[in-house]
């Protein structure tokens, strides 16, 4: 974290937060326009949980976290519900070869359900919050990381 820079932070921040505010923006204005509707943001395990030499990235996931309940609450008059799923280890083609090269220290076994998750996993927690049967449910964070943000090994 020393050795962090201002160029990096501010990168991570652009992608992660300038970019799901303003892509939250767009799609509010619309629904707002046509009676309402659901935003999922994906945020990270890591919006709860430390890694090491991750500082930005941390950061900016628990921002989004941040941006979602500020947005729920905000946008809630115009039948608007913000949500947040946040994805664990998850295997992309970007986590294997973070994995391969060693740039990325997790293993299945830090996982309490033994495993990395398959991207498709990720599937049913957004159509649950996209569904009616979330309308009740809006500036909450759905996590979907097998057990591993309340068991950090």
């Amino acid at each position: 974290m020393l050795d962090h820079t201002l160029e990096e932070w501010e990168h991570v921040f652009r992608i992660n937060c300038t970019g799901v505010l303003l892509c939250c923006q767009a799609a509010a204005r619309f629904m707002r326009d046509h009676g309402g509707g659901s935003i999922i943001n994906i945020s990270s395990q890591m919006a709860q949980v430390t890694h090491p030499a991750r500082v930005a990235y941390c950061a900016s996931k628990s921002a989004v976290v941040q941006m979602t309940k500020v947005m729920a609450v905000d946008w809630a008059e115009y039948g608007i519900r913000v949500n947040t799923v946040g994805p664990g280890p998850t295997k992309t083609p970007f986590t294997t070869a973070a994995l391969s090269s060693g740039a990325m220290p997790v293993t299945a076994g830090q996982v309490p359900l033994g495993r990395m998750a398959e991207s498709d996993e990720m599937i049913g927690a957004v159509v649950y919050l996209a569904s009616d049967a979330a309308s009740y449910v809006t500036g909450a964070m759905l996590m979907v990381d097998g057990g591993q943000s309340v068991h950090w090994r």
